[in-house]
């Protein structure tokens, strides 16, 4: 019957979420892919992978990994088109992978450990370290090369004095928005490489952790140490004109759904869906805590190039949840 046919398109359309994979060591960072259903992982050791989901059948199956970092590797991100993947290290160096396969590592990009990374169009990204200090590279400058001893960056920043926490690029202006544990949210304009400090917020009392615009880039949301998710209007960084209050501990890690809803990954062991104006938490989504006593921190949160599906991090555990109930809640 046609209702049948309708209720088979139904099922054919539901989505199995993969079961939470436990790993042998501790998982520093998490990104989905921007193109396709894979995601890559970072850990401890050092080491870097990457992996495939199906939400047809829930199965993720190993791509590839690799071990070229000396330290623990604790960020990584992929190129806007999706074929590379860039790293950071405690070791100070970054590098560059595709499909499985080092490209190039600059191997003293910092002078201390790399906090922060973000591809920012082409071959050119920005790096931050645990001293305060922002890097933009250039990769055509070392077009040929594999392994890089002593570079030049194209733009060094050291406006602020504490660990880089997020790098957030603003669509199109050349502006570079950063957080720290300084307590400011910084904006620098990286087509001006000699005086490339723009705006500066008035600093907090606590360290700011995650970063990430909505409405169209009209408005910066931060996370702090304390649990505020302070509210920034773009046009005037200097003093946040919102808040949102309702996580008990730090919001370590934050990503956007859409331009009304951002997810946030929390210390206490949950990931929430917040609404943008108006404010609200709309939802628990996934949760790793019995109690907060014994809850293990959200490190990062993400969400896959589709919307489906969301992922989080926590120690040694990689999970993932439903997008689809967050979108029912804001009906």
């Amino acid at each position: 019957s046609t209702w049948d046919s309708i209720c088979d398109m139904e099922k054919s359309k539901a989505v199995v979420i993969p079961e939470v994979i436990e790993l042998e060591t501790h998982l520093f960072d998490m990104q989905f892919s921007p193109i396709t259903n894979s995601l890559a992982v970072c850990d401890v050791n050092g080491k870097v992978g990457e992996v495939s989901y199906c939400v047809a059948d829930g199965k993720v199956l190993p791509l590839w990994s690799l071990t070229y970092h000396s330290q623990s590797c604790r960020r990584l991100c992929y190129s806007k088109d999706g074929l590379y993947i860039l790293t950071g290290s405690k070791d100070k160096s970054i590098g560059v992978v595709s499909n499985g396969v080092l490209q190039c590592r600059l191997q003293k990009a910092h002078k201390s450990p790399i906090s922060s990374l973000i591809h920012l169009e082409g071959s050119v990204l920005a790096s931050g370290d645990d001293d305060g200090v922002i890097k933009v590279w250039d990769l055509r400058t070392y077009a040929g090369e594999t392994k890089f001893e002593s570079l030049k960056p194209s733009i060094n920043i050291s406006c602020q004095i504490d660990t880089i926490t997020e790098l957030l690029m603003e669509n199109e202006k050349g502006i570079l928005l950063a957080t720290s544990t300084d307590g400011t949210l910084t904006a620098y304009d990286i087509r001006n490489t000699k005086s490339p400090l723009k705006e500066r917020s008035t600093g907090f009392e606590e360290d700011l952790l995650s970063l990430v615009s909505v409405k169209s880039g009209k408005k910066i949301i931060v996370g702090s140490q304390e649990g505020a998710l302070h509210i920034f209007s773009r046009e005037l960084i200097e003093i946040s004109d919102d808040r949102i209050n309702g996580h008990p501990l730090s919001v370590d890690s934050m990503a956007k759904i859409d331009e009304d809803t951002i997810l946030t990954g929390c210390e206490d062991g949950l990931v929430r869906g917040i609404g943008i104006h108006p404010n609200k938490i709309l939802s628990v989504l996934y949760g790793m805590n019995e109690s907060i006593e014994k809850s293990l921190p959200i490190q990062r949160v993400g969400v896959s190039y589709d919307k489906t599906i969301g992922g989080a991090i926590s120690e040694n555990t990689l999970g993932f949840f439903n997008l689809k109930y967050i979108k029912e809640r804001e009906k």
